[in-house]
């Protein structure tokens, strides 16, 4: 150093040494304060342990979950396909019922109608016929047969022919040896008592009914397991009907060894006209659903009604007579009833239903009568109503 002695520059040397090492000492404490010790180190390296463990147990459960989970989705989906193959795709749509359609059903019906009394019992002694009760044939519950074919497009659209067949049939007799029976068939006012009472009557009546209808309808869904079907169809009936009617003096005379009167009547029916209504189905579980059917129309067409009367006593045919006309008939229908349908893996479809149904034409054409002056009380529309109605069984398939 210039300007100092050797001396004064080692005095100089160690005072600064000697405060470089208490700078240094200082600074060393100092920084040794903000360094954890190595008991407080062991007690991180335990605690993050601690943590690590506790993190793989829960990964552990996770996964467990996840596996039990994953399980019970393969069973889920098992089952889910295992009633899809029992169950019919509803929900695909009008498509998924693409094919071929043929069907056919078995019928269990009554026929209601008014005006098939026959005689009258008379409950004075013959002072009064016109008080006794009336006695009326009552239509047996008979079976018919209802079937169709037809094809059912992918767009929903569908064309069938349908063809059916009901008919039915009552009988019934009355005696009465007090010889008070008055026959309602027929009635003479002027005629003498004798003349017109009897002790022996007996009525048949028979009833055939034939329909074809020509029929198109679209289905389209309207909820997830509901569908409809607006329908129209060309529809072609005939009615036919008979009673006949025999009266006579004394029982013996179904032995054909005694006077007898007999009254046959007939009319026969037959319309064709538009009838519109709606199918509907609601598939409520697996195959099983719920069906309804209405339907109204009117059918124009013809009748024909004929009166004759032969007179045991005289031994003559004393009436021969017959009318015709035009007359237009409604007709309402309505049905009811569950099914269940079956569908294999080539979509074959097996259909399978029950139900009760209603069919009624109104203002049908009534038979003629005689009132007892040579005129006869022709045919009026609104005369009768014919009310059919019954169960059905119907088998249907679809390939």
């Amino acid at each position: 150093m210039p300007g100092f002695s050797t001396r004064s520059r080692r005095l100089i040397l160690l005072v600064s040494t000697a405060g470089l090492c208490v700078g240094g000492v200082a600074l060393a404490d100092e920084v040794s304060g903000g360094v954890p010790s190595n008991a407080e180190l062991h007690r991180m390296i335990l605690e993050l342990q601690g943590r690590q463990k506790r993190l793989e147990q829960e990964a552990e459960a996770a996964r467990s979950e996840a596996a039990a989970a994953k399980a019970e989705l393969a069973r889920a989906q098992q089952r889910l396909q295992d009633v899809s193959d029992a169950t019919p795709d509803v929900s695909a749509g009008p498509a998924a019922d693409t094919g071929f359609i043929v069907s056919a059903e078995a019928l269990y019906w009554d026929v209601s109608r008014s005006g098939l009394d026959y005689v009258m019992t008379d409950a004075n002694g013959g002072s009064d016929p016109l008080l006794g009760d009336i006695k009326r044939l009552n239509p047996d519950w008979n079976a018919g047969f209802r079937g169709d074919v037809g094809y059912r497009a992918g767009n929903g659209l569908d064309v069938l022919v349908r063809g059916m067949f009901f008919g039915t049939e009552a009988g019934d007799s009355e005696t009465d040896l007090g010889d008070y029976l008055s026959p309602t068939r027929f009635y003479i006012p002027e005629a003498e008592a004798e003349m017109r009472n009897a002790e022996f009557a007996t009525s048949e009546y028979d009833l055939d009914l034939w329909m074809i209808d020509l029929e198109s309808g679209y289905w389209f869904q309207t909820l997830a397991n509901l569908r409809l079907r607006p329908f129209a169809a060309f529809r072609y009936a005939s009615i036919e009907q008979d009673i006949s009617s025999m009266y006579c003096e004394d029982p013996a005379c179904e032995l054909g060894n005694v006077e007898v009167d007999i009254v046959d009547q007939g009319v026969d029916w037959w319309g064709a006209g538009l009838m519109l209504g709606v199918d509907g189905d609601w598939n409520f579980w697996r195959g099983f659903s719920l069906f309804g059917r209405g339907a109204v129309g009117v059918l124009g067409g013809r009748y024909e009604s004929s009166f004759s009367y032969y007179d045991g006593y005289e031994e003559e045919q004393m009436i021969d007579a017959d009318d015709d006309d035009t007359l237009f008939t409604p007709v309402v229908e309505a049905k009811l009833g569950v099914g269940y349908k079956i569908v294999d893996a080539e979509r074959f479809e097996l259909d399978f239903q029950t139900g009760y149904e209603f069919m009624g034409f109104l203002n049908s054409p009534d038979f003629l009568a005689f009132d007892g002056s040579d005129e006869f009380v022709g045919v009026e529309s609104g005369d009768v109503n014919l009310m059919f109605h019954g169960a059905f069984f119907r088998l249907s398939g679809r390939f």
